[in-house]
């Protein structure tokens, strides 16, 4: 139906969709130029490294074994087999049609941009692996079913700060963007801390 964000209720239809079918694996058809897409995209939006890593060739039930493959590299090799596909004329007015539109533009400016934007999701992908795993341990330290124990908690490293107040937020049901956190770490140790956060609750140490 007509609507708001028409693309992403589409999306969510065909993942839908998809997860209905009896299968331990779903296979996609994303490519590297969608990769590169995702990270200038998901970089617009000032996302941090697990943001940047972008999708991910695994991650249960879906795979993309064509995440290595330009999208000139699947066109050729579809048109060789003879095969016939439809395009989406709503992919060129969305923001990532806008985006796609710009990927010549930087190849004037580095070569085979894709690649490298696709690079950088894999090598961020690893970091993000790292730091998942540290957080895991000191959630595992410093939840206490209600909040995070604050003495062991400000003795962490910003990243993992950050992580554990985004996983504490995520725990109460409550999504919000990362500044909101920057903000509670910038104020003074000797202070109060005291953010609001959406409908109606607050981050406090």
């Amino acid at each position: 139906p007509a609507g708001e964000n028409l693309q992403e209720r589409a999306r969510m239809a065909r993942k839908k969709k998809l997860l209905s079918v009896p299968a331990d694996r779903i296979a996609t058809g994303h490519h590297m130029n969608d990769q590169a897409e995702t990270v200038l995209y998901r970089l617009l939006r000032g996302s941090g490294s697990k943001g940047l890593s972008a999708m991910h060739s695994l991650q249960l039930p879906w795979c993309k074994p064509l995440l290595s493959f330009s999208r000139g590299d699947i066109f050729s090799w579809a048109t060789h087999e003879g095969l016939e596909w439809v395009e989406d004329p709503s992919n060129v007015d969305s923001l990532r049609g806008q985006i796609r539109r710009l990927m010549p533009e930087l190849d004037k400016i580095h070569g085979n941009a894709a690649r490298a934007l696709a690079r950088t999701a894999r090598l961020l992908s690893r970091d993000e692996e790292l730091l998942s795993s540290l957080s895991d341990t000191a959630w595992n330290k410093l939840y206490n079913g209600v909040g995070l124990k604050s003495d062991l908690f400000f003795e962490l490293e910003t990243a993992l700060q950050m992580r554990l107040l985004r996983r504490l937020a995520q725990v109460n049901n409550c999504p919000i963007r990362s500044d909101r956190f920057e903000v509670f770490l910038n104020i003074p140790r000797t202070k109060t801390r005291i953010v609001q956060l959406p409908s109606g609750n607050r981050l406090r140490s």
